[in-house]
């Protein structure tokens, strides 16, 4: 992954300190200079509300509601909008931040205490100055293995049974072979990264791969992730996607899959300059295609050692979910999240999140839903959907909302490449024996292998987290410490966090791992008396 350090903070700053003094010296605008009126100075009693959160006033997209702690006041946008008048404390419920252009202003505010301003900052689009430090690619083969594939991907990420899918052929091929696969309750392991194993559900079609496409009908199978497997003579290749439930809420659990991360890493050169795209092959590069096939014969990245296994554990413990990708879950609001679930799991790397997706989240946990993230480096870059598109725009912590806030942990370092996996050593076996149950160990033993990248406890994590277990100087002589947390709200939410990469791995075959993985199940899923 990379972290992006920008110095937006300190420009802020400066603007609004600019701003404060010019407005001093000069006495005010227009229309509220009067010799008996105190200058105006800087306060905080205006915040933005959005999708039922109250945010700050901090990286501004979309509409919001911008809301008062004084009813009655006068205000406006220096530059932008005339002086209005609120009626109550609402200065106005649906501001549209697009038609602004991305930056900070100055919100300027007439109540009975004097002349007061505040510092709005709007980013809907313009991504934060930003340089790679950190890349988990490392290992992915990021050669093109078109030659012994058959290159193909559908149109889009998801469909629900009953939908037309269509499969979309970037070779030609004299005859193509199809066959749907259900990836997870397949009996054999997946060996090697060009590979995705599944029970079959449909065909083998035989269709003419000169055509372009091939249209496929989704049946009434079970919400999870499937595969096109593609063969023609000395070629192979796989399209996945997500087949979500017909009727959302089918399942108590969803979990969701990191579609947006799956492109991110993706090496593949679409667009035929010789180049990757994706800025993990030149961090100046800010857009990923979202339809691109994948590259490793249209393997995800890093499928086989992040994503499959907990797949077949779901299948192969009986446990049915609501499969959904990121772009379902962003389209869901968090108050029907919190209807139709009891937890949401993110096994993956969970890196990449839209504001719709992280909006409908934060709200989900504020009412009581519960969350589970399996590995590292969650909810960490703030990214815009345009179409088949994403651009990344910043960090989540540097736009005002950081991640630990709704994770407990955020990601602080990755293994550069280097020293590889190592356990953790358990601390709360006593203080949330739940976790541990059966499998065991107790304090002070070690467990599992954890690495790749790793979160730890800041400042915005909830002060009701307990450590479960830690990796000290997990990459070496960093002096950083990952942790394994768990919290609950005052609303009854419960949110566990890996704090590693991860649960969701390899290592989820073995009894010990197996045992965790069902306790989570089992206290995050258990319905409230009452």
């Amino acid at each position: 992954m990379d972290t992006i350090r920008p110095n937006w903070n300190v420009l802020f700053f400066c603007l609004a300190l600019v701003a404060v003094l010019t407005a001093l010296a000069a006495g005010l605008s227009a229309g509220l200079s009067s010799p008996e009126r105190a200058p105006a100075r800087p306060t905080s009693i205006v915040h933005a509300e959005q999708s039922g959160l109250r945010l700050g006033l901090q990286a501004l997209t979309g509409r919001v509601a911008l809301v008062s702690s004084e009813a009655g006041l006068r205000w406006r946008i220096a530059g932008e909008t005339s002086w209005r008048r609120a009626a109550g404390p609402v200065l106005d419920r649906g501001f549209d931040t697009t038609r602004l252009s991305d930056g900070p202003y100055l919100l300027e505010l007439d109540g009975s205490t004097g002349l007061m301003i505040q510092t709005m900052f709007v980013r809907n689009h313009t991504p934060l100055t930003s340089y790679l430090v950190a890349n988990a690619s490392a290992g992915l083969d990021k050669r093109s293995t078109d030659g012994i594939a058959v290159v193909g991907v559908f149109a889009r990420r998801s469909y629900k049974p009953g939908d037309e899918a269509v499969l979309r052929l970037k070779g030609r091929y004299p005859a193509v072979r199809i066959e749907l696969i259900h990836v997870g309750p397949e009996q054999q392991l997946t060996i090697g990264n060009q590979t995705m194993e599944g029970v079959r559900v449909a065909g083998p079609f035989l269709v003419n791969g000169t055509h372009g496409s091939v249209r496929l009908r989704i049946g009434n199978w079970e919400s999870g992730v499937y595969a096109a497997r593609m063969t023609a003579p000395g070629r192979l290749g796989f399209a996945p996607f997500i087949l979500r439930p017909a009727v959302l809420g089918r399942n108590r659990v969803a979990v969701v899959q990191p579609t947006n991360t799956w492109q991110a890493y993706n090496y593949r050169d679409a667009n035929g300059d010789g180049r990757p795209d994706t800025w993990y092959f030149d961090s100046n590069f800010t857009t990923v295609d979202m339809s691109r096939p994948f590259l490793d014969r249209g393997v995800p990245p890093h499928f086989r050692q992040y994503d499959v296994t907990y797949l077949r554990w779901l299948a192969h413990t009986g446990k049915h979910v609501d499969m959904l990708s990121q772009e379902d879950l962003e389209q869901i609001p968090g108050a029907r999240l919190a209807q139709l679930y009891r937890l949401i799991v993110f096994p993956g790397h969970h890196e990449y999140v839209t504001e719709a997706e992280y909006n409908a989240v934060q709200r989900y946990r504020d009412l009581g839903g519960n969350l589970a993230f399996l590995s590292a480096n969650n909810f960490f870059s703030r990214v815009v959907r345009h179409g088949d598109k994403i651009t990344r725009i910043g960090p989540w912590r540097d736009l005002g909302r950081p991640e630990s806030a709704l994770v407990g942990v955020q990601y602080f370092d990755w293994n550069h490449g280097g020293r590889g996996s190592v356990p953790y050593t358990i601390v709360g076996a006593d203080r949330e024996p739940w976790l541990f149950a059966g499998t065991e160990v107790a304090d002070g033993d070690s467990f599992g292998w954890f690495g790749i990248e790793a979160d730890a406890r800041t400042a915005a994590s909830p002060k009701s987290i307990s450590v479960l277990a830690v990796i000290p100087e997990i990459f070496g002589d960093r002096g950083r410490t990952a942790e394994m947390t768990y919290y609950e709200t005052a609303n009854g939410a419960k949110v566990f966090a890996a704090g590693a990469f991860t649960l969701s791995g390899t290592q989820a075959r073995t009894p010990a791992m197996w045992r965790l993985l069902e306790n989570l199940w089992d206290r995050l899923t258990v319905e409230d008396e009452g």
